[in-house]
């Protein structure tokens, strides 16, 4: 994130990290020679620049598809939507102490086979995420995958979720839900070993179909 400075005034935007390198100097150069205590004209000339190099009207045109012309939440009409073929991969991660991934990956725990439990989680978590995500549309779900590795260097276990249906709109949703129940039922499986377990980078890895058309986070994700 972008911090320029004069005397007593910071402009801390994240949106100013994507501007324009030429708009950027231009900001830099007007902070350099206004009085520290000239804020809106520091807060106009932004603006101005802005505008000039096109960065406020790309923002405005981001929607949230979500929130209809008075702000109000509502449930996306999709009717007029073809139906394709949809494919959503989430992945997150569950870490925890070595003596108790051992545990799991033996199946010594005594609540049974943690991993076949949260597997089923997973897939039924799936196919709730309407109910559990207010304005998530109910899909007709072909296949939901739940897979897990083993992660010494984490300690841990890494979960992968695909997620495929055919309809009007994407399955992200039923992706991500499925990964992070699974990662729930893994702590509340080996919870009597560890309370310490730590779930978390849950993120969308990759998605297809749909008007938005194919989409993969970069490498490293």
């Amino acid at each position: 994130m972008g911090v320029y400075r004069n005397v007593g005034y910071v402009i801390d935007v994240p949106a100013f990290s994507s501007v324009n390198i030429s708009a950027r100097r231009l900001i830099v150069c007007i902070l350099a020679f206004l009085p520290a205590n000239e804020f809106w004209i520091i807060d106009v000339c932004f603006l101005l620049a802005c505008l000039f190099y096109g960065i406020i009207p790309s923002m405005i045109n981001k929607k949230l598809t979500h929130l209809d012309s008075e702000g109000q939440a509502h449930m996306v009409n999709v009717g007029n939507k073809p139906i394709t073929e949809r494919v959503a991969v989430a992945k997150g991660e569950i870490r925890m102490l070595p003596e108790t991934l051992e545990l799991i990956r033996a199946g010594n725990m005594k609540k049974g086979n943690v991993l076949t439990v949260a597997q089923i989680a997973g897939i039924n978590a799936a196919k709730k995420t309407s109910d559990l995500i207010p304005l998530c549309h109910p899909l007709p779900l072909n296949q939901v995958k739940v897979e897990f590795a083993f992660k010494d260097d984490l300690p841990g276990v890494a979960i992968t979720a695909t997620a495929r249906t055919s309809a009007k709109t994407g399955v992200e949703m039923e992706a991500l839900t499925a990964v992070s129940v699974a990662a729930l039922t893994i702590y509340d499986m080996a919870k009597a070993v560890e309370k310490t377990m730590k779930i978390g980078n849950i993120r969308l890895v990759e998605k297809r179909g749909g008007q938005s058309g194919e989409w993969r986070m970069a490498s490293g994700g």
